[in-house]
């Protein structure tokens, strides 16, 4: 998976203390090239489903 700085992304995130996860549409930056994969996607329907199986495990755990 290839992307450029600049590009559209949508990466998961949750506000400080709070128990809810959203997702924001950005545009990648340097920063976030590590993440690409794990909180950051090139699609939403990817971001989409990691985000459902993140909400998951915390219910198993």
């Amino acid at each position: 998976m290839s992307c450029k700085i600049g590009q559209r992304v949508y990466m998961i995130y949750q506000f400080c203390g709070e128990t809810t996860w959203e997702i924001e549409e950005h545009k990648i930056g340097l920063e976030d090239l590590e993440n690409v994969g794990k909180t950051v996607f090139l699609t939403r329907k990817k971001t989409e489903a990691t985000l459902k199986e993140m909400e998951y495990e915390e219910v198993v755990e």
